[in-house]
């Protein structure tokens, strides 16, 4: 799916002042986007940390101290017999929004809001049958749209892999 823009023009990370010089991408490059591997189980983050900003899909699966998502992830399918491409991948806000302190900050209310349209025709174009919700903040916009969209799919809320879902807790969302 290509990437659609239109939403980008209300979104305080547009013009990446938020971001070090380095971690800054030219604008003809998209956001970290959907990863369509034609599944009807959609996984839904709430942002994409530095790595994904860098490699420009969402998960990663990278090591760091204290583990990431992607990795986290990635070991939990291991576990359970699965593999990435039997989801569809994406978060509810695309852009990176930078560092608080030692951790990745959570997007602001306002990139949520600009990025709700993306989301919206993805959940309305791919027919889900299962939304895995990663934190608080990914399953409330899900389930927005889901009611304002009259969608039919199951959602399944997980806290997120790096802030307090068990392995137990994750390999059974499979």
């Amino acid at each position: 799916m290509p990437y659609d823009s239109s939403n980008c023009r209300e979104c305080p990370y547009l013009d990446q002042n938020h971001l070090p010089l380095q971690l800054k991408t030219p604008r003809s490059e998209s956001p970290v986007e959907l990863e369509w591997n034609n599944s009807k189980t959609l996984i839904v983050g709430e942002a994409p940390g530095i790595e994904e900003w860098r490699m420009g899909a969402p998960f990663q699966p990278t090591k760091k101290v204290g583990g990431t998502a992607g990795a986290r992830l990635a070991r939990s399918w291991q576990r359970a017999g699965k593999k990435r491409k039997d989801f569809d991948l994406l978060n509810t806000v695309q852009c990176y929004p930078g560092q608080d302190g030692n951790r990745d900050a959570r997007p602001t209310k306002a990139a949520v809001c600009a990025c709700s349209g993306r989301l919206a025709a993805v959940l309305a174009k791919n027919n889900y049958e299962r939304v895995i919700c990663f934190g608080r903040a990914a399953e409330k916009v899900v389930s927005q749209i889901q009611i304002a969209h009259a969608l039919n799919f199951s959602v399944v809320p997980c806290r997120h892999p790096s802030g307090g879902a068990s392995n137990e807790q994750l390999d059974a969302l499979w």
